[in-house]
């Protein structure tokens, strides 16, 4: 589905009014200009950093959370396809999916870690791969910086909602 750059035009028409609450985050209120802010800061290190254009693949494997939502305006605004991974798969199962997608890019949460580092040899497109939960840098995507290409394993202020099927 293609709608434009909503939350940027949503920003210009509300900046200050509350967009979300992260619930994961102590329900810290976004608003709608923090939370284009944050997804622009996404969309660059997509783009600069790992190199994604329009019509690349990211994977995306984990439960609800607002990050999600940042990883779909992300998406939309790159061009690129994202590919929600339904968690009730088990790695058997998907090795196929996300093989099919060729996604280059995997974005996952803390949960299905174990189930991301089985699945890694077996994906032979995904160049990068980024745990929302490391807490190496923190949860907000304002790390995002140059200083970051080239890392294999990477942590992630980012995700898409698991709506619980493909």
């Amino acid at each position: 589905m293609f709608f434009g750059d909503w939350l940027q035009r949503r920003e210009m028409l509300s900046p200050s009014k509350v967009a979300l609450i992260d619930a994961i985050n102590n329900d810290q209120a976004l608003t709608y200009r923090q939370w284009n802010q944050r997804t622009n800061r996404l969309v660059h290190y997509l783009k600069e950093g790992l190199g994604i254009t329009k019509g690349d693949r990211v994977s995306i494997y984990s439960t609800n959370r607002v990050e999600s939502l940042e990883t779909l305006f992300s998406c939309n605004k790159l061009g690129a396809i994202l590919q929600v991974i339904n968690w009730r798969h088990t790695p058997g199962e998907l090795v196929d999916i996300i093989n099919d997608a060729i996604p280059k890019v995997m974005i996952y949460s803390q949960e299905w870690r174990e189930q991301v580092r089985e699945l890694e040899p077996k994906l032979s497109s995904v160049e990068a791969y980024i745990n929302l939960d490391d807490n190496v840098l923190g949860k907000d995507t304002s790390w995002l910086n140059d200083h970051l290409r080239g890392w294999r394993w990477l942590c992630l202020g980012c995700s898409l909602c698991q709506m619980g099927s493909n």
